[in-house]
């Protein structure tokens, strides 16, 4: 069974964590990519939580690349802004950018 969007805002919100604090006070820019260091810092912040976690320091950092990969490709600022803000008020992502991030999960979790 699928979680539910609530679900999956608080379980992605420890791997957002980091990269978190790096967004506050900025403006969305609408189709505008994610910067590089929003990627760097979420990355980081998604190896700590899956390593304290998981104990696999292997599986999290093919996890986390492929992550990175996704938002990188799939996601826009604005999009990343939004998640930033749900996760950080725990409120649930709109059911589109819901979607987008259960997709990029999907492909990255192992099989």
């Amino acid at each position: 069974m699928r979680p539910s969007f609530a679900q999956r805002t608080l379980r992605l919100g420890t791997a957002f964590a980091g990269g978190a604090a790096l967004i506050l006070g900025l403006a969305a820019a609408g189709a505008d990519p994610i910067p590089q260091e929003w990627i760097k810092a979420q990355h980081a912040s998604c190896l700590q939580a899956c390593s304290a976690n998981t104990k696999t320091p292997n599986v999290c950092e093919t996890y986390c690349t492929c992550i990175d990969r996704g938002f990188a490709t799939t996601l826009t600022k604005a999009d990343y802004m939004e998640m930033d803000t749900d996760v950080k008020t725990k409120q649930p992502m709109s059911e589109a950018l819901s979607t987008k991030v259960q997709t990029i999960e999907d492909r990255c979790l192992p099989q």
